[in-house]
């Protein structure tokens, strides 16, 4: 069975590079940068590999939580808000 090597494509709502492997869309960063270039090679070995556990995206971390609470947050609108 002949194996077809996916293409890097733009998508163009986001900017962002993809692969499409199986089905699946598969973001590799910045569309024309060197970094989504190296990402396509990598996430390309790792499918023709059969590797499907490194094919897989890689979870984004977690942003910093805010510096105010839900509470403080509520607390600054109604001193706000009062009547003065």
């Amino acid at each position: 069975m002949r194996c077809r090597i996916p293409k890097i494509r733009l998508h163009k709502a986001s900017g962002n590079a993809f692969m499409q492997w199986k089905g699946r869309r598969i973001y590799l960063g910045r569309f024309g940068t060197s970094t989504a270039e190296a990402k396509y090679h990598e996430v390309l070995a790792a499918c023709l590999a059969g590797d499907a556990t490194r094919a897989k995206p890689t979870a984004q971390k977690a942003s910093k939580p805010a510096a105010a609470s839900v509470a403080e947050l509520i607390l600054a609108f109604l001193s706000y808000a009062e009547p003065r």
